[in-house]
């Protein structure tokens, strides 16, 4: 013969007994809801036959008072399952975090040390400062990281991050030096020199600098913005040369060398 715990626990498992609604019933039963959950219940009541039929069967196993029998049940649907974990998504999501950090942390240095690790650079390898490059009397030919070339003058200085950051392609130079900007996604190709500088999404040009009080950028293709402050920036075209002198800036069309 079946019994009232018997037919209670089989109800309890067609019923929809969520630790929320067993939380509810146990408040009930044990006189602590308050007006809200009262309503609450009353709502999760009209949900099904099957949540009905359960709190029926619980008034009446409950006429004399809530007995171990109801909260035993009604505890086992208060705890929350515990979900398996799912190893294989949760490595891949640790890769992803990792990769992101990794690439936010790359961006914000200059040398790119997680791009040089991932072309296949050891981590001895892998060049944690900017590189220098210098020239006695003959002059070098480089190409950077972006496939910008770049022909170093005799007696000039270039330096450069081993990877070129796409929010910041920078590189200073010192003395003289002819660049080959091929255009790549992110900000234009910019050099930084001792009074002046350039900037180019795409384009050739010569960029001569003599010592702290005279320079000079002459474009053979493209655009360069030639300046030596944010209020005075001249934009140079191919065929022209921009020269400057302390406090000013002209132009020469065409190049005259």
């Amino acid at each position: 013969m079946t019994t009232l715990n018997d037919q209670l626990k089989l109800a309890a498992a067609t019923a929809d007994l969520s630790p929320e609604a067993a939380q509810l019933l146990q408040d009930f039963f044990l006189k602590l809801a308050t007006p809200q959950q009262k309503d609450q219940l009353d709502a999760w009541l009209n949900q099904s036959e099957a949540n009905s039929h359960f709190f029926d069967l619980l008034l009446e196993i409950n006429r004399e008072g809530t007995g171990a029998a109801t909260l035993q049940v009604l505890n086992q649907y208060k705890r929350k399952p515990k979900r398996k974990v799912n190893w294989v998504k949760r490595i891949l999501l640790y890769l992803l975090y990792a990769f992101l950090v990794l690439s936010a942390v790359d961006a914000f240095l200059p040398t790119g040390p997680f791009k040089q690790w991932w072309r296949g650079k050891s981590l001895a390898e892998i060049t944690w400062t900017r590189t220098t490059l210098s020239t006695q009397e003959q002059s070098k030919t480089i190409y950077l990281s972006d496939s910008t070339l770049v022909e170093l003058m005799p007696h000039s200085t270039l330096i450069y991050p081993e990877e070129l950051n796409p929010r910041e392609r920078l590189v200073i130079l010192k003395g003289s030096a002819r660049f080959i900007v091929r255009k790549q996604p992110g900000e234009p190709f910019k050099i930084e020199g001792s009074k002046t500088f350039a900037s180019t999404l795409e384009g050739e040009f010569f960029y001569k600098q003599l010592g702290e009080e005279q320079a000079s950028l002459s474009t053979s293709r493209g655009y360069v913005s030639f300046g030596y402050d944010s209020f005075n920036i001249w934009g140079v075209e191919a065929g022209q040369r921009a020269l400057w002198l302390p406090g000013m800036i002209s132009l020469e069309t065409p190049i005259e060398e």
